[in-house]
């Protein structure tokens, strides 16, 4: 049956394993001989598969919603496919360069994301971990959050952490919007009084007490406006009211003159 497979099909499945069992192996007689032992599963020259893995160089090929990277195919924007259609996507921006070292990876990091597989790329500092996987969501389109995070790194600088705020905090930033719309909405001059003592709880940090004349101001804000709006309701009927009172006066004329004809006499049925 392993016989009977396509080339193209070995060599794909030859590929899938050697990321699998091999991709976390350093170059050395190590990983050669686990490539060898591969390769001779899928019926494959162990010299013409080294090469593959060493010097093939996977290209990037944009698509219609989607980019070919390498053998994987990832679903992107349109935007991200016409820039790199255009050359201006994925190419040497942000000091990345596609060499074939940086592309082979590239392509085995598409190729586990294109079937939600998690990957973990293990080096030193400022290798290009975190540029690679960069790269590949600008490729895409997609956005992406880097947080760096070391064996320092607690549980609240990645999820955040409770911190409890003060009253000063919470009650403060809110005056001014305060005292900017009683102001607009009230005269100055007679509520100088009230204005005078809201800003003392401020100062006294009599948060409490601020709170309540907060609460009476909007209060009578509110009331205001609802005064308003059942003055605008009253007169709006009111204009409604004029107008339908206006058409049934017209029509009473119409049929007045109506019934009355031509020679400005009403017509009359005598009974026999």
């Amino acid at each position: 049956a392993r016989d009977a497979l396509p080339p193209k099909v070995k060599l794909a499945a030859y590929e899938e394993a050697v990321d699998v069992l091999a991709g976390m192996l350093p170059s050395g007689p190590g990983r050669r001989r686990v490539i060898e032992a591969i390769a001779a599963c899928w019926d494959l020259n162990a010299t013409a598969a080294e090469n593959t893995d060493a010097l093939r160089k996977p290209s990037l090929v944009p698509g219609t919603g989607s980019v070919a990277v390498g053998r994987a195919i990832l679903p992107a924007e349109t935007a991200a496919c016409a820039a790199l259609g255009s050359g201006q996507g994925g190419g040497t921006t942000g000091g990345w360069a596609r060499t074939g070292h940086a592309m082979r990876l590239l392509e085995r990091v598409a190729a586990a994301v294109a079937v939600t597989e998690p990957v973990l790329l293990v080096g030193e500092t400022g290798t290009g971990k975190t540029a690679l996987v960069q790269q590949l969501a600008r490729v895409v389109g997609a956005q992406l959050c880097v947080v760096n995070l070391s064996n320092q790194s607690e549980s609240a600088d990645f999820l955040g952490g409770f911190r409890p705020a003060g009253a000063r905090h919470l009650c403060l930033p809110l005056l001014p919007r305060f005292r900017v719309v009683f102001e607009e909405t009230f005269p100055s001059v007679a509520n100088r009084e009230f204005m005078t003592r809201v800003e003392r709880y401020a100062e006294r940090r009599k948060w409490t007490h601020l709170l309540h004349a907060f609460r009476a101001g909007v209060e009578r804000v509110a009331k205001l406006a609802s005064e308003a709006e059942e003055e605008r309701v009253a007169s709006t009927a009111a204009v409604i009211a004029e107008a339908e009172a206006e058409a049934v006066i017209a029509e009473a004329d119409e049929k007045t003159a109506a019934a009355k004809g031509p020679g400005g006499r009403g017509k009359s049925k005598r009974k026999t």
